[in-house]
């Protein structure tokens, strides 16, 4: 289960080397961990249209639900839940857990490519299991999401365009 934290202690996001669309993954990453822990909430449908409100339908529809297969995966190596802050309290916006540090480092460090340190992040978020699941899932995240791909947001509808 999931502990959802009202402390405003924790680590500063600005401390840790994400990059910004890592950043931007913690408010999605907060709803998905709050939807696993207690589904009654469906918090979900905050993290996708979180995400498709910050990337568009095309491409944060896609992030978010590579980062749901992610945590899905990460949950099932870890039956007491993740200790999380609420996506909605502005207080807490740029303070993470230690458990979404390390989840969010473990995206960072396999989106490029830096396997040894993927590796100490992964073991410290699942307690030591090396999950071939959520491993799996990391990396397809971040061949699917890596660095330098465009993930600016994209305004409007998708549009189907006839090519002669």
């Amino acid at each position: 289960m999931s502990d959802m934290s009202n402390a405003p202690h924790g680590i500063a996001l600005t401390d840790l080397p994400l990059d910004k669309t890592e950043r931007d993954l913690l408010p999605i990453l907060r709803h998905f961990l709050i939807a696993l822990a207690r589904p009654e909430t469906h918090a979900w449908h905050l993290a996708y249209a979180t995400a498709s409100e910050k990337w568009g339908a095309t491409v944060g529809l896609a992030m978010a639900h590579g980062l749901a297969e992610y945590l899905r995966a990460a949950a099932a190596c870890r039956p007491d839940g993740f200790k999380v802050h609420d996506p909605l309290d502005i207080m807490q916006r740029h303070i993470l857990t230690v458990d979404e540090a390390m989840l969010l480092m473990v995206l960072h460090y396999t989106r490029r490519d830096r396997t040894d340190q993927a590796r100490v992040a992964l073991e410290s978020a699942t307690h030591g299991r090396r999950d071939p699941r959520m491993i799996r899932a990391a990396l397809a995240f971040a061949a699917r999401h890596g660095v330098g791909a465009d993930h600016q947001a994209v305004g409007g509808r998708p549009t189907l365009r006839v090519v002669a």
